[in-house]
Protein backbone atom coordinates (compact mmCIF):
# COMPACT_ATOMS: atom_id res chain seq x y z
CA UNK A 1 0.00 0.00 0.00
CA UNK A 2 2.96 2.32 -0.50
CA UNK A 3 1.65 2.74 -4.07
CA UNK A 4 -0.55 5.88 -4.32
CA UNK A 5 -2.54 4.31 -7.19
CA UNK A 6 -3.44 1.36 -4.97
CA UNK A 7 -4.60 3.65 -2.18
CA UNK A 8 -6.57 5.84 -4.59
CA UNK A 9 -8.23 2.77 -6.09
CA UNK A 10 -9.52 1.90 -2.63
CA UNK A 11 -10.66 5.47 -1.89
CA UNK A 12 -12.52 5.79 -5.21
CA UNK A 13 -14.19 2.37 -4.82
CA UNK A 14 -16.00 3.44 -1.63
CA UNK A 15 -19.54 4.70 -2.09
CA UNK A 16 -19.77 6.92 0.97
CA UNK A 17 -23.50 7.59 0.64
CA UNK A 18 -24.19 3.84 0.59
CA UNK A 19 -21.77 3.30 3.48
CA UNK A 20 -23.57 5.90 5.59
CA UNK A 21 -27.01 4.57 4.72
CA UNK A 22 -26.10 0.94 5.44
CA UNK A 23 -23.66 1.18 8.33
CA UNK A 24 -25.00 4.27 10.10
CA UNK A 25 -28.70 4.25 9.12
CA UNK A 26 -28.14 7.52 7.26
CA UNK A 27 -27.02 9.33 10.41
CA UNK A 28 -23.66 10.72 9.30
CA UNK A 29 -22.21 13.12 6.75
CA UNK A 30 -19.92 12.24 3.80
CA UNK A 31 -16.34 13.30 4.36
CA UNK A 32 -13.87 14.83 1.91
CA UNK A 33 -11.12 15.37 4.48
CA UNK A 34 -10.27 15.82 8.15
CA UNK A 35 -12.12 19.15 8.54
CA UNK A 36 -15.36 18.43 10.41
CA UNK A 37 -18.60 20.38 9.74
CA UNK A 38 -18.39 21.77 13.31
CA UNK A 39 -15.53 24.01 12.16
CA UNK A 40 -17.74 26.18 9.97
CA UNK A 41 -14.98 28.76 9.45
CA UNK A 42 -12.82 26.16 7.66
CA UNK A 43 -15.27 23.49 6.48
CA UNK A 44 -16.22 23.13 2.80
CA UNK A 45 -19.29 20.95 2.06
CA UNK A 46 -18.63 18.03 -0.34
CA UNK A 47 -20.96 19.44 -2.98
CA UNK A 48 -18.87 22.61 -3.19
CA UNK A 49 -15.50 21.04 -3.98
CA UNK A 50 -13.98 18.37 -6.19
CA UNK A 51 -11.87 15.64 -4.60
CA UNK A 52 -9.92 12.89 -6.36
CA UNK A 53 -11.35 10.45 -3.79
CA UNK A 54 -14.90 10.84 -5.16
CA UNK A 55 -16.63 7.49 -5.73
CA UNK A 56 -16.04 6.32 -9.30
CA UNK A 57 -16.02 2.56 -9.69
CA UNK A 58 -14.73 2.53 -13.28
CA UNK A 59 -11.74 4.70 -12.35
CA UNK A 60 -11.19 2.62 -9.21
CA UNK A 61 -11.08 -0.59 -11.25
CA UNK A 62 -8.60 0.92 -13.71
CA UNK A 63 -6.33 2.09 -10.88
CA UNK A 64 -6.59 -1.28 -9.15
CA UNK A 65 -5.61 -3.06 -12.36
CA UNK A 66 -2.68 -0.70 -12.94
CA UNK A 67 -1.50 -1.18 -9.36
CA UNK A 68 -1.87 -4.96 -9.57
CA UNK A 69 -3.89 -5.29 -6.35
CA UNK A 70 -6.64 -7.60 -7.62
CA UNK A 71 -6.72 -10.68 -5.42
CA UNK A 72 -5.02 -8.95 -2.49
CA UNK A 73 -6.30 -9.90 0.98
CA UNK A 74 -5.76 -6.90 3.28
CA UNK A 75 -7.18 -7.12 6.80
CA UNK A 76 -9.22 -4.36 8.42
CA UNK A 77 -8.41 -4.19 12.12
CA UNK A 78 -11.55 -3.08 13.94
CA UNK A 79 -13.49 -3.17 17.20
CA UNK A 80 -17.12 -4.05 17.83
CA UNK A 81 -17.97 -0.35 17.39
CA UNK A 82 -16.64 -0.33 13.82
CA UNK A 83 -17.60 -3.83 12.71
CA UNK A 84 -20.67 -2.75 10.76
CA UNK A 85 -18.72 -0.16 8.75
CA UNK A 86 -15.89 -2.63 8.13
CA UNK A 87 -18.34 -5.20 6.74
CA UNK A 88 -19.82 -2.64 4.34
CA UNK A 89 -16.33 -1.64 3.18
CA UNK A 90 -15.45 -5.30 2.70
CA UNK A 91 -18.43 -5.78 0.39
CA UNK A 92 -17.81 -2.58 -1.59
CA UNK A 93 -14.12 -3.27 -2.14
CA UNK A 94 -14.82 -6.70 -3.56
CA UNK A 95 -15.90 -4.78 -6.69
CA UNK A 96 -12.23 -3.99 -7.45
CA UNK A 97 -11.03 -7.52 -6.76
CA UNK A 98 -10.00 -7.18 -3.12
CA UNK A 99 -10.77 -10.00 -0.70
CA UNK A 100 -10.81 -7.86 2.44
CA UNK A 101 -10.53 -9.75 5.72
CA UNK A 102 -11.86 -8.61 9.08
CA UNK A 103 -10.14 -8.83 12.46
CA UNK A 104 -12.16 -7.77 15.50
CA UNK A 105 -10.21 -6.87 18.63
CA UNK A 106 -11.00 -5.56 22.08
CA UNK A 107 -10.27 -1.85 22.37
CA UNK A 108 -7.11 -2.30 24.45
CA UNK A 109 -5.64 -4.77 21.97
CA UNK A 110 -6.65 -2.52 19.06
CA UNK A 111 -4.90 0.45 20.69
CA UNK A 112 -1.73 -1.57 21.27
CA UNK A 113 -1.59 -2.74 17.66
CA UNK A 114 -2.42 0.73 16.33
CA UNK A 115 0.31 2.42 18.38
CA UNK A 116 2.79 -0.22 17.21
CA UNK A 117 1.81 0.24 13.55
CA UNK A 118 0.99 -3.48 13.44
CA UNK A 119 -1.89 -3.55 10.94
CA UNK A 120 -2.77 -3.67 7.25
CA UNK A 121 -5.76 -1.34 7.40
CA UNK A 122 -7.94 0.16 10.10
CA UNK A 123 -10.89 2.46 10.50
CA UNK A 124 -9.98 5.41 12.68
CA UNK A 125 -10.88 9.01 13.34
CA UNK A 126 -10.72 12.01 15.63
CA UNK A 127 -13.52 13.10 17.96
CA UNK A 128 -14.34 16.09 20.18
CA UNK A 129 -11.63 18.22 18.59
CA UNK A 130 -11.22 21.75 19.85
CA UNK A 131 -9.61 22.84 16.57
CA UNK A 132 -8.91 21.31 13.12
CA UNK A 133 -5.29 21.05 14.26
CA UNK A 134 -6.20 17.96 16.33
CA UNK A 135 -7.41 15.95 13.36
CA UNK A 136 -4.50 17.03 11.15
CA UNK A 137 -1.29 17.30 13.17
CA UNK A 138 -1.80 14.12 15.18
CA UNK A 139 -2.43 11.95 12.11
CA UNK A 140 -0.52 13.60 9.25
CA UNK A 141 2.51 15.49 10.57
CA UNK A 142 5.60 13.31 10.16
CA UNK A 143 6.07 13.46 13.95
CA UNK A 144 2.37 13.30 14.82
CA UNK A 145 1.65 10.98 17.79
CA UNK A 146 -1.08 9.09 15.87
CA UNK A 147 0.81 8.88 12.57
CA UNK A 148 1.48 5.18 13.11
CA UNK A 149 0.92 4.54 9.38
CA UNK A 150 4.18 6.40 8.64
CA UNK A 151 2.88 9.16 6.36
CA UNK A 152 5.49 11.80 5.46
CA UNK A 153 5.16 14.84 3.21
CA UNK A 154 7.43 17.87 3.84
CA UNK A 155 4.83 20.26 2.38
CA UNK A 156 2.19 18.93 4.76
CA UNK A 157 4.60 19.42 7.67
CA UNK A 158 5.27 23.00 6.52
CA UNK A 159 1.58 23.85 6.19
CA UNK A 160 0.72 22.31 9.54
CA UNK A 161 3.47 24.29 11.23
CA UNK A 162 2.18 27.44 9.52
CA UNK A 163 -1.32 26.88 10.96
CA UNK A 164 0.25 27.05 14.42
CA UNK A 165 2.09 30.30 13.77
CA UNK A 166 -0.91 32.53 12.99
CA UNK A 167 -4.11 33.36 14.83
CA UNK A 168 -5.86 34.79 11.78
CA UNK A 169 -8.84 32.50 11.09
CA UNK A 170 -9.07 33.27 7.37
CA UNK A 171 -5.38 32.56 6.91
CA UNK A 172 -5.65 29.35 8.92
CA UNK A 173 -8.70 28.25 6.91
CA UNK A 174 -6.78 28.76 3.66
CA UNK A 175 -3.87 26.70 5.01
CA UNK A 176 -6.20 23.89 6.07
CA UNK A 177 -7.81 23.93 2.62
CA UNK A 178 -4.35 23.48 1.05
CA UNK A 179 -3.67 20.64 3.46
CA UNK A 180 -6.97 18.97 2.66
CA UNK A 181 -6.25 19.03 -1.08
CA UNK A 182 -2.82 17.41 -0.59
CA UNK A 183 -4.22 14.74 1.74
CA UNK A 184 -7.00 13.94 -0.70
CA UNK A 185 -4.42 13.32 -3.43
CA UNK A 186 -1.85 11.48 -1.27
CA UNK A 187 -4.51 9.20 0.30
CA UNK A 188 -2.86 8.48 3.66
CA UNK A 189 -6.50 7.91 4.61
CA UNK A 190 -9.61 7.31 2.54
CA UNK A 191 -11.87 9.95 4.06
CA UNK A 192 -15.30 8.47 4.75
CA UNK A 193 -17.72 10.30 7.03
CA UNK A 194 -18.32 12.71 9.90
CA UNK A 195 -20.64 11.54 12.65
CA UNK A 196 -23.47 13.86 13.66
CA UNK A 197 -22.84 15.55 16.99
CA UNK A 198 -26.05 15.13 18.99
CA UNK A 199 -26.63 16.22 22.58
CA UNK A 200 -29.62 15.06 24.61
CA UNK A 201 -30.49 16.50 28.01
CA UNK A 202 -33.45 16.88 30.37
CA UNK A 203 -35.60 20.00 30.54
CA UNK A 204 -34.21 20.43 34.08
CA UNK A 205 -30.81 21.28 32.62
CA UNK A 206 -30.31 25.04 32.43
CA UNK A 207 -27.46 27.19 31.16
CA UNK A 208 -26.13 24.62 28.71
CA UNK A 209 -24.82 26.14 25.48
CA UNK A 210 -24.35 23.49 22.76
CA UNK A 211 -21.03 23.91 20.99
CA UNK A 212 -20.33 21.29 18.28
CA UNK A 213 -17.84 18.65 19.40
CA UNK A 214 -17.36 20.25 22.82
CA UNK A 215 -19.01 19.85 26.26
CA UNK A 216 -18.70 22.97 28.42
CA UNK A 217 -20.40 22.52 31.80
CA UNK A 218 -19.15 25.54 33.75
CA UNK A 219 -22.48 27.40 33.50
CA UNK A 220 -24.81 24.39 33.75
CA UNK A 221 -27.30 24.09 36.62
CA UNK A 222 -30.40 22.02 37.37
CA UNK A 223 -33.84 23.59 37.86
CA UNK A 224 -35.97 21.19 39.86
Amino acid sequence: WDNPDARMAVAKAINRDALIETAFFGLSNPSIGPIAPAFVWAYIPPEEIQTPQTFNLDEAKALAEAAGIAGATPTIMATSDTQRAAEVLRNQLSDIGLDVQFEQLQQAAWNERWQAGDFDWLTNGSVADADPDDGHWNFFHSEGPWNTHGYTNPEVDRLLEATRSTGDMEERAALFHELQAILQADVPYAFLHHTIDTTGFSNDVQGYVPVPEMRYMESVWLDR
